[in-house]
């Protein structure tokens, strides 16, 4: 297995020219989505709420060994796993994310990463999953339940959140409650972003705006989080 990468930074930001709280979201928005869209990195506001001009972000970015050799297909599962176990037993992470203190883990990632959230949950001791887009079916097997990846799900045996495209070709809400096939109604809580695809990604004929599917993942997760507590 190859070296991963592992990074968080935390920055207080002075806005001078915020006039209000409304005025601090929308800057934020703006710089949170600039931050993703070029280095695909997690970014949240983790302080300083209620205050016009003042914010802290805290920054985070995890590369699977196989991003940082340059590959553009992702390597055995086997490896992807031992990859995310070894960043999450990094004594410098678990000091920066809190996890030294005991702070609750949830572990979450999107298609592959969600996979790996799911078949690792138990080895890192996560007290929940997000699954985001969880492919549930290889390519072009879709509907086919005995190419089903439902055991990685059904493993989990702890709080589980799949959120999932309306048009998902990797297996749409509905396939996750099928009676007889595939079924996961009893260990998870499944919900939908309408017209999204396996990227979230919908017709733009639909008129929704840039941020709909966004929005709505984030809704699903923070009802779920909030529930957790």
């Amino acid at each position: 297995m190859g070296a991963g990468y592992v990074g968080t930074v935390s920055a207080d930001l002075h806005l001078p020219v915020s006039g209000s709280l409304k005025d601090k979201r929308r800057e934020l928005r703006r710089l949170i989505a600039r931050l993703r869209d070029h280095h695909r990195c997690a970014v949240s506001e983790v302080d300083f709420h209620d205050l016009w001009q003042r914010a802290r972000v805290t920054v985070a970015l995890v590369e699977q060994p196989w991003r940082v050799a340059g590959r553009s297909v992702a390597g055995r599962p086997v490896g992807l796993d031992q990859a995310w176990c070894a960043v999450l037993a990094d004594p410098t992470f678990r000091a920066d994310s809190g996890l030294a203190d005991g702070a609750r883990l949830v572990c979450g990632g999107r298609s592959a990463g969600a996979r790996v959230a799911c078949r690792t949950a138990a080895a890192v001791g996560a007290d929940a999953v997000v699954a985001l887009a969880f492919p549930l079916y290889p390519p072009g097997r879709a509907g086919e339940p005995e190419r089903s990846r439902v055991r990685e799900l059904l493993a989990v045996r702890r709080p589980l959140l799949i959120v999932q495209g309306g048009r998902d070709a990797f297996g749409r809400p509905e396939d996750f409650a099928d009676p007889g096939q595939v079924d996961v109604s009893g260990v998870a809580q499944v919900v939908s972003v309408p017209h999204a695809d396996h990227g979230f990604a919908v017709p733009g004929r639909l008129d929704l705006g840039p941020t709909y599917a966004v929005d709505l993942v984030v809704a699903h997760v923070a009802t779920f989080l909030a529930a957790l507590n």
